[in-house]
C-alpha cells in the first residue's frame, strides 16, 4: 500500500442503517433456496469535500438606489469515490453525522478497499462536477470562484459482504449498509 493510499484510508463513516440481519434476510429472499449466510462489514473509501462560492442574481427590474446584483454565499458538498474516481454531489453533512472507525483487523476475511485515487485527482474530479452544475445553472459564479473551505474528510461508506458459510457455496453479494441496495457478484 502506498503512503498516499494509507493517508487516505477512511477515519470516519456513516452509521450503519441496514443491519447485518437485514442484509442476510434480503439476500435469502432473492435466492432460490435458503442458505446459511454470513456477513462482514467493510467501508468503501470516499473523500468528502466542501466548496463555497458566490451566487450572483441579476435583478430584472433594478432600482437606481440599489445594486444591480445580489451576492449570496453557497456551499456545495461533493463526495469522490477513492477507488473509481467518480464524484457525486451530496447533501450537506456535519461532522456529528459520522462515527469514528478503524481499519479491519488482519483476521477479517475481507479488508476495506484501498484508495486508488490521489487527493489532488479527487479534488479535480470534484471541481469537474461543480463545473457541470455551473454550466446548467448559469446564475452561479464560475467554477474558479469555488474554494475548498474545509479540510478534505476521509469517509467510509458501510457495506455488507454477504457470503455462504459453507466452503462450496457460491453466494457473494454486496449490500449497501445505508440504503439496502444490493449488487450480486455470484449467486
Amino acid at each position: 500500500m502506498t503512503v498516499e493510499a494509507q493517508r487516505l484510508r477512511p477515519e470516519f463513516a456513516w452509521p450503519v442503517k441496514f443491519s447485518d440481519e437485514e442484509a442476510r434476510t434480503l439476500v435469502n429472499r432473492r435466492l432460490k433456496q435458503r442458505a446459511d449466510l454470513k456477513t462482514t462489514l467493510y467501508h468503501h473509501p470516499f473523500l468528502g469535500l466542501v466548496f463555497q462560492g458566490q451566487q450572483h442574481r441579476a435583478r430584472f427590474f433594478p432600482q437606481p438606489s440599489r445594486q444591480r446584483e445580489t451576492h449570496e454565499l453557497i456551499q456545495a458538498h461533493v463526495l469522490v469515490d477513492l477507488v473509481g474516481g467518480k464524484a457525486y454531489l451530496s447533501d450537506a453533512w456535519e461532522t456529528d453525522d459520522f462515527i469514528a472507525i478503524s481499519p479491519n483487523d488482519e483476521t477479517s476475511p475481507i479488508r476495506d478497499p484501498e484508495p486508488q485515487v490521489q487527493e489532488a485527482t479527487a479534488i479535480l474530479a470534484a471541481r469537474a462536477i461543480l463545473a457541470g452544475v455551473v454550466l446548467r445553472r448559469r446564475r452561479i459564479a464560475s467554477v474558479n470562484d469555488f474554494e475548498l473551505v474545509a479540510p478534505p474528510a476521509r469517509l467510509g461508506k458501510p457495506n455488507w459482504w454477504v457470503t455462504d458459510r459453507h466452503p462450496g457455496g457460491s453466494t457473494e453479494v454486496i449490500v449497501d449498509g445505508i440504503t439496502g441496495k444490493h449488487y450480486a457478484f455470484s449467486v
